[in-house]
């Protein structure tokens, strides 16, 4: 962004509104499209041949029709029909009509944008962060929609009003949030406070200390990073219920006390500290222990940050590991809450997306406001030297 032009930048916005625009009014404006051509086809039937604008125009002398035409209540075709007319005297084709030309508009606009931008690869940016933001987006505007609008067709890309918290209340009520939220909150402190630390240990041990066979055990160590976390379940499983900790919170953290990808990424910040201040610190009579807590990780705060912030992300959305080890309700983690909300008799996606979106929304907040810690300490941690 530091490379772009003021004007690039305005462009880039409008660009962004404009897309916006287009995905969340198309699918209004398509209704008034598929109910002119609802018309059209009864028309046709009927020995009256008519373009598709006409019939948008002449929606309004439906009821008219069914009239003529006699048609049986219980024919799809009236029913169909019987719709059309409806959203016309609902005042929804004027809203619709609206809708496609303000859609339309967006169109040309962006068109226009891309013209005068001229950066192909800009462009690209943009729909790439839209195709990535959309999915939030759905699920947020989801949260607030009721049963009947889930199931509405063509979809609508918003709520009929923002402020219907209900599914929010409902689903609170229905799960117990509160209890899955302090046991997501401890097993993720636990876990983040233990893996810091062997994770500081093993990456100082594989750093600076000198021992037979250090780089062939560490080479070993990467290699187990092939080896995918569902191999490892049953025997974790079995070791876990050896030690009498499944169904408890010690089984939602004793699998991920260490981690090896964390272990590299601080190993190789390590490894870039000049080898000097490790000595300079033995002459001035410090111990190994000394020299790691007050030099190495004060220097090495990005890289730990970055290890802290992805460490807490993965504790707090794990989902297999929990379903696996967890039968009672009073110590499950809030990702299970989710599967409340899906019974026999259907799936409640509307709840499912007010609880997916009080799950999702304090990581995601930690990510955007700590998106440049982590990845400064990936690129740091991924140079050696």
């Amino acid at each position: 962004m530091k490379n772009l032009s003021a004007k690039q930048i305005t462009l880039i916005c409008i660009m962004l509104v404009c897309l916006a625009a287009v995905i969340i009014l198309w699918p209004f404006g398509m209704q008034a499209v598929s109910d002119g051509a609802t018309f059209q086809k009864a028309s046709k039937v009927h020995g009256e041949d008519i373009t598709l604008f006409e019939s948008m125009k002449t929606l309004d002398t439906v009821d008219e029709k069914l009239v003529e035409w006699n048609l049986m209540e219980t024919t799809s075709e009236y029913q169909s029909l019987k719709q059309v007319a409806e959203n016309r005297s609902a005042g929804q084709y004027g809203a619709f009509m609206t809708r496609l030309v303000l859609c339309c508009v967006a169109i040309v606009l962006f068109v226009a944008c891309v013209v005068l931008l001229k950066k192909t690869r800009y462009l690209l940016l943009v729909i790439g962060a839209l195709v990535m933001v959309f999915p939030f987006y759905w699920m947020i505007a989801s949260s607030f929609k009721t049963a009947a609008e889930m199931n509405r067709f063509p979809p609508s890309m918003g709520p009929d009003s923002w402020t219907n918290f209900s599914n929010y209340v409902t689903a609170w009520d229905t799960a117990p949030f509160a209890t899955y939220f302090f046991n997501s909150i401890f097993v993720c402190v636990c876990s983040v406070g233990i893996v810091m630390f062997t994770t500081i240990l093993a990456a100082f041990a594989f750093s600076r200390l000198k021992f037979p066979g250090r780089d062939m055990i560490f080479t070993l160590l990467l290699s187990m990073m092939m080896v995918p976390f569902e191999l490892l379940v049953i025997t974790n499983y079995q070791t876990v219920t050896r030690l009498g900790m499944r169904d408890t919170l010690a089984s939602l953290i004793l699998p991920f006390t260490s981690s090896i990808f964390y272990t590299y990424i601080l190993r190789n910040f390590f490894m870039s500290v000049p080898d000097s201040l490790y000595y300079s610190s033995q002459v001035d009579g410090s111990s190994n222990w000394q020299y790691l807590w007050k030099v190495m990780v004060p220097i090495a705060s990005p890289s730990l940050v970055t290890i802290l912030l992805l460490n807490a992300m993965a504790s707090w959305n794990s989902f297999m590991w929990p379903k696996l080890v967890i039968s009672r309700d009073e110590v499950r983690t809030l990702p299970w809450a989710l599967i409340t909300f899906t019974t026999e008799v259907g799936i409640h996606y509307e709840l499912i997306m007010a609880g997916a979106t009080m799950v999702v929304l304090p990581m995601l907040f930690l990510f955007l406001f700590a998106r440049k810690q982590i990845v400064r300490g990936v690129a740091r941690g991924g140079i050696k030297g």
